[in-house]
């Protein structure tokens, strides 16, 4: 099993270290995409981020797209596919008549070029090893990148003499390698997407007013306060027809505390008007004789 390096996060301007040999000045280089890494165009940029660094670095490079059957370098570029890769193997197109200048680079391209029913055979076969190996001889380092999924990945991985792996984590580069014994010289990943602010969840019935709740609140603290009002007052104000005040409420806490419970103004206003009144109705009944009480009754004469 080849050894991988450690998983680590894709920067632009920190590409893989590729070695030097003075015999051998150029390079084949293959870059391996898993499916999940290839989403939304980012190992496609990726790759070209990577030789353009090479590049400036001073190697001289040429980047061909031979993921033939998802061919996406000539749109990441903004260039043609009319001619490419499948056209010198099949159609014999010459190398100088397929290959680009990406515009602003340092750096050269061979895109896809036209579709074919068989783009395994068209990278197995002994015209496209012929042609790599010729780029090595001339000291440039070609760098071809493929799908781990792409038909020929076995044939690009066969000849290649350095392996850089795009991929969401190490588990994942190892199915993408399929066997080969290439060295690896990068295991890499998209950066993880940064967490977007959580929003605060809305409670239940849709979005509450913050106005309305203080409004609310105090509201109930208004109820509050009108009943609380009632209870000190001994009125109904604000209370359920149905809650009655207790007259006795004062007399009961005193008698809890072990004293003796006052007795109230309003029953003794009726109490000495009751007294008051019987001894009323007997003076008058004395006074009219109805009534004979000794001493107090008026002597009669005889």
């Amino acid at each position: 099993m080849v050894e991988l390096p450690e998983w680590s996060t894709f920067e632009a301007n920190a590409a893989p270290v590729l070695p030097e040999h003075a015999e051998r000045p150029g390079r084949l280089v293959a870059i391996v995409a898993t499916r999940r890494a290839g989403e939304n165009g980012w190992a496609m940029e990726a790759a070209v981020d990577m030789v353009r660094a090479w590049s400036e670095s001073g190697r001289k490079v040429v980047l061909a797209d031979t993921a033939l059957a998802d061919a996406t370098l000539h749109e990441c570029l903004d260039v043609d596919n009319a001619e490419g890769v499948t056209d010198t193997v099949v159609f014999g197109s010459s190398v100088r008549q397929v290959t680009k200048r990406s515009e602003g680079d340092a750096f050269f391209v061979i895109t896809a070029g036209t579709a074919s029913a068989d783009s395994g055979a068209v990278l197995a076969s002994e015209r496209w090893e012929r042609l790599s190996r010729d780029f090595v001889e001339a000291g440039v380092t070609l760098v071809s990148y493929v799908g781990a999924e792409s038909d020929g990945k076995a044939a690009v991985l066969g000849l290649a003499t350095d392996v850089v792996v795009l991929a969401e984590s190490a588990q994942d580069a190892v199915s993408a390698l399929d066997g080969s014994a290439a060295p690896v010289r990068a295991v890499i990943g998209p950066p993880s997407p940064k967490p977007n602010a959580l929003a605060p969840a809305d409670p239940p019935g849709g979005v509450l007013d913050p106005l309305a709740a203080v409004e609310v609140s105090a509201g109930d603290v208004d109820d509050s306060v009108e009943q609380g009002d009632a209870l000190v007052h001994g009125t109904d104000a604000g209370l359920p027809e149905e809650v009655t005040l207790p007259e006795a409420e004062a007399s009961i806490v005193e008698a809890s505390k072990g004293g003796v419970a006052p007795v109230a103004t309003g029953s003794r206003r009726v109490l000495l008007f009751a007294v008051s009144l019987v001894l009323l109705l007997i003076v008058a009944a004395v006074v009219l004789g109805w009534i004979d009480i000794p001493g107090i009754s008026p002597i009669q004469n005889t």
